[in-house]
Formats: structure tokens, sequence, C-alpha cells
């Protein structure tokens, strides 16, 4: 069995610098530990099943987007729960990665209030899912 961080952290993959630096103050401002990462590999390097938090990815990103990395997790058993963002949205594709699990689809720009609610959201989510595996 392993043993659980009960730290929520926030798990933030942008290929925007300047979006993941606005997203980790937004995250640490409401009181939240954050990691930023450049790539969806980079944070798949980087997580394991014992993290609780959330993952806000863009959904456009060089190498592997924001929905494969939702992919990723699941099949690597990471119940970190995905805020995908965009600014390139459309009905279709906000569906897909709902169906797929992503507890928000948020397209830019978003009030960083809305982020917020769905970070909490996200988090509560993650945490209810680790208190069944103890």
């Amino acid at each position: 069995m392993i043993s659980i961080d009960k730290t929520p952290i926030i798990f933030v993959v942008d290929d925007d610098e300047g979006v993941r630096d606005s997203l980790a103050i937004i995250g640490e401002s409401s009181g939240y530990s954050t990691r930023v990462f450049a790539s969806a590999l980079e944070l798949l390097d980087a997580v394991d099943a014992r993290h609780v938090g959330c993952v806000i990815t863009d959904l456009r990103m060089p190498g592997m987007s924001g929905s494969r990395l939702q992919e990723a997790l699941i099949q690597r058993d990471i119940l970190l729960p995905v805020i995908i963002i965009t600014g390139h949205g459309d009905e279709t594709v906000s569906a897909n990665a709902i169906k797929a699990g992503a507890v928000a689809f948020l397209e830019k720009p978003f009030s960083p209030e809305k982020l917020v609610d769905n970070i909490r959201r996200a988090i509560d989510l993650n945490l209810v899912q680790h208190k069944g595996e103890s």
C-alpha cells in the first residue's frame, strides 16, 4: 500500500511561461501549493498515485495535449482531477473532455474566482477518492 501525501498540490501544465506563472499566483494566493511544468511529459515524470490535488492543463500544447495528458494519468492510475483550459475550445472538445473525466473545461479568458471554485471542487473530489483508498 502506498502512503498518500495529504497536502494538496495544484500541478500547472502549460507551454506558455506567463500563463504558468499567472495560474501559480492564483493558486498560491488561494492558499495552495503549486508546481509548474512546461510540458505534459514533465508532469508525468514528477507525479504518481500518492499525490493529492489537481492538474490544470492547457488543451493545446506541443508534444502531448491536455486531453492526452488526462488519458495518461488515468492509464497510470493517478487520480488527480484535471481542469482543462483553452483559448481554442468548442462544444465538441469540451464535451469530450468532460466525458473523459475532466472536472472542468474553462475557455480563456476566465475569472480567477471561477478557476479557484473549480480547483476547490477538484481537490475536494480528490480527497474523497483518496479517503476511499485508505
